[in-house]
């Protein structure tokens, strides 16, 4: 009986045992059930969209195809830069095309197109010929290639091998049709994969246009297009600001590949490379059309389809006024060949070669033209307007209208107060400082207003040494710091924009040329700035300089640029997307009363005897102008022991003097002195400039105006004869 118990016990146990381990296997059973079923459900409803779209990645593939750039206008909607249609011969590469294809296709595109081969390198022949060869190269290289087979030999090592044993011979030996097959082939060879390269894009024939059309079939990747190239309407006007267009074979500049390839470029797109092209990129670039390629699962391509139509860039429309910028181009042009004969005659080693003069809206900053001409030793004359904002040069007394701003800022001159003009001797220096109208030094008080009228440099050099804290004795010493006073007088000459950017939309701007005053003649340095000598400044900034004085202390950013206009599909421009306004960059510190004083003795320069712009603007204008002239003197070297200088020939001002709606700087360096102390004539160019401005534009004409007499109309005919005769001699 015990016995039995026993039994029972044990297989009750058996059971138990059993039934927990089947228990077991069916709870890790169910449980990876359960985790099959959520990975599942994971797959499908989290990271379904995510391999779809993988899956479709290898079927649709998307590329942007480039548009035809924005075009420019001018102020008055005259088309400076537009685009002309070409024909164009493309192709894309799929994922699986091997070499031997892509011999094939461009074997079979030589019977349909004419290739130019001067670009083909010897690099290339060599290349092609190996591509070409492969027999010859497998029997001439056997020993690298066991070589390279055991690891004795590297990849490099052996190309380099290789390229040695490609005789002369071996690239006489490729004919001009395979020279035809290779210009095509280094192309489509170094297409990426389903990115649409270029193979002709210029001077494709219509013949060739067609037979290509028809014969796609047997041509995979290579279609027919229209692609675009830029027009210049107006001729070279202007055409080094507008800049240049990278070609297909340039590409991205490689200082910006990481930034355009960031904004969804590819490597062989087109980009404005330099001036308003460059710094306009993005908005003239326009928008891509989308492409869809689909291709099978072995990378062939099976059809393609526009599936986003591309927009060309945005239009702009410039401030310039196109036709009073040839008009001025035209006068410049007249005055710097006539001025270039004179100086001939009057120098033993002339240098005079270029001109420049800028034109500005002192009420919003357009810029209304901007011209630089630089002429060579036979009289040829080429652009350089981009000089008038990357050059710089010192302007003489133009810069005085500021030297005595900054005066009356820092407390050093109140408006109206007599400085007795006069010969000035310091210690240590045996000639005497005079001004150009009283060489002898003698003592002649004069206010602010006379002072800036006639010119006055001992009235500024005395404003100079209050700057320092001193006033003037005769053969006093200057002290050696002068850190204090000059930058001082920098933060005020920065207000008016000399010295700083002017922030003009162009790139590259130059800041001028403001060096540190020290050492010995630190001092007589900074007396020498405050008649426009030492510092240099372009003309751009003469510009913004005079303008602030115009409307009265608002220092104005320059703006080439009037408004974006937005795309459109026909040539009419398209409602305005953005306007760019002059922005005001800062208000001058000085009071209104100031500023009229410095108003009057501009006015003062042109309008009254004794200005030194009297000759040129008192009675030639058909309005009232105001402005300051100047004359840098600039050291060249010494002959039979003698110092030789050349002159600066400068101008700022505008016009009319109230309510001015021009203002300018002009500059002509490098210019020589006759011994009776006179300088070519070049303000002819400021003067003809205001007549021809307000001729173009009535409208703009004072109620007061003086009008355009018959002498004003007879002497633009003969500048106008006398430019036909230059050009004819």
């Amino acid at each position: 009986m015990e016995k039995r118990f026993d039994r029972k016990t044990v297989q009750d146990k058996l059971k138990q045992s059993l039934n927990r381990r089947i228990n077991i296997i069916f709870l890790i059973i169910t449980a990876l059930i359960m985790l099959l079923i959520l990975k599942v459900g994971y797959l499908q409803l989290i990271k379904g969209e995510t391999y779809a779209a993988q899956i479709a990645a290898v079927e649709n593939v998307e590329i942007n195809n480039s548009v035809p750039r924005g075009r420019i206008f001018d102020r008055n909607g005259v088309p400076l830069v537009t685009n002309s249609s070409q024909k164009s011969i493309m192709y894309t590469r799929d994922r699986v095309t091997s070499q031997s294809e892509l011999l094939d296709i461009s074997k079979k595109l030589t019977n349909y197109i004419k290739m130019p081969i001067d670009n083909i390198t010897e690099r290339d022949k060599k290349d092609f010929w190996i591509i070409s060869n492969r027999d010859k190269v497998e029997e001439r290289m056997q020993k690298e290639l066991d070589l390279f087979k055991d690891g004795s030999l590297s990849q490099q090592e052996y190309d380099q091998a290789l390229l040695k044993k490609i005789t002369n011979k071996d690239l006489e030996s490729i004919s001009d049709d395979e020279l035809q097959q290779l210009a095509i082939f280094r192309i489509i060879n170094g297409a990426s994969e389903l990115a649409p390269v270029e193979v002709k894009g210029e001077d494709v024939t219509e013949e060739e246009y067609a037979t290509v059309s028809q014969n796609l079939d047997e041509l995979p990747g290579v279609s027919t297009s229209m692609d675009w190239d830029r027009v210049y309407p107006q001729g070279d006007v202007l055409k080094t600001i507008f800049g240049k267009v990278s070609s297909k074979e340039e590409g991205l500049p490689k200082d910006l590949l990481d930034y355009y390839m960031a904004r969804g470029y590819e490597r062989n797109d087109r980009v404005g490379k330099s001036f308003l092209e460059e710094q306009y990129e993005l908005t003239l670039s326009g928008k891509k059309t989308k492409m869809r390629y689909v291709t099978d699962k072995s990378g062939k391509i099976k059809s393609t389809e526009v599936i986003e139509p591309g927009q060309r860039g945005d239009d702009l429309v410039l401030t310039i006024d196109i036709k009073f910028q040839k008009k001025l181009e035209e006068i410049v042009e007249k005055h710097l060949k006539k001025l270039q004969k004179m100086d001939e005659e009057w120098s033993e080693e002339p240098i005079m070669d270029r001109a420049f003069i800028v034109v500005q809206d002192p009420r919003n900053g357009d810029i209304l033209a901007m011209v630089g001409k630089i002429i060579d030793e036979d009289g040829n004359v080429s652009d350089y307007a981009y000089g008038t904002y990357q050059t710089q040069y010192m302007l003489g007394s133009s810069v005085k209208g500021a030297t005595v701003l900054t005066a009356y800022q820092n407390n050093d001159l109140k408006v109206g107060q007599e400085i007795v003009d006069e010969g000035l001797k310091f210690k240590g220096r045996t000639s005497l400082m005079t001004s150009f109208f009283n060489p002898t030094g003698s003592k002649y008080p004069m206010d602010d207003r006379e002072a800036l009228q006639r010119s006055s440099n001992i009235y500024m050099y005395k404003l100079g040494l209050k700057a320092m804290g001193l006033n003037y004795s005769y053969n006093m010493g200057l002290p050696l710091d002068v850190s204090e006073a000059s930058e001082d007088f920098q933060k005020g000459f920065h207000q008016f924009g000399l010295g700083v950017e002017t922030q003009i939309d162009l790139p590259n701007e130059s800041k001028g040329y403001q060096p540190k005053l020290e050492g010995n003649f630190a001092a007589i340095q900074l007396l020498q700035a405050t008649i426009g000598q030492h510092y240099s400044y372009t003309p751009m900034q003469a510009t913004q300089y005079v303008s602030s004085i115009a409307n009265d202390g608002y220092r104005l950013r320059p703006h080439i640029v009037k408004e974006v206009r937005s795309a459109t599909n026909n040539d009419e421009l398209g409602p305005i997307k953005r306007n760019v306004e002059g922005t005001i960059l800062n208000r001058i510190d000085n009071s209104n009363k100031e500023f009229k004083q410095v108003q009057n003795g501009f006015l003062d320069v042109y309008n009254k005897l004794y200005g030194t712009g009297y000759e040129y603007f008192a009675h030639k204008l058909p309005v009232t102008a105001a402005g300051k002239t100047g004359t840098a003197q600039r050291y060249i070297g010494k002959k039979n022991g003698e110092d030789q200088f050349v002159y600066n020939l400068t101008n700022v001002g505008y016009a009319p003097a109230e309510n001015p709606v021009i203002s300018f700087a002009s500059i002509v360096p490098d210019t020589p002195m006759k011994p009776d102390r006179t300088f070519l004539p070049s303000h002819e160019i400021e003067a003809e400039m205001i007549t021809e401005y307000f001729k173009l534009n009535k409208h703009l004409l004072p109620e007061n105006s003086k009008g355009f007499t018959g002498e004003d109309e007879q002497s633009v005919k003969d500048g106008n004869d006398q430019l036909e005769t230059i050009n004819q001699n």
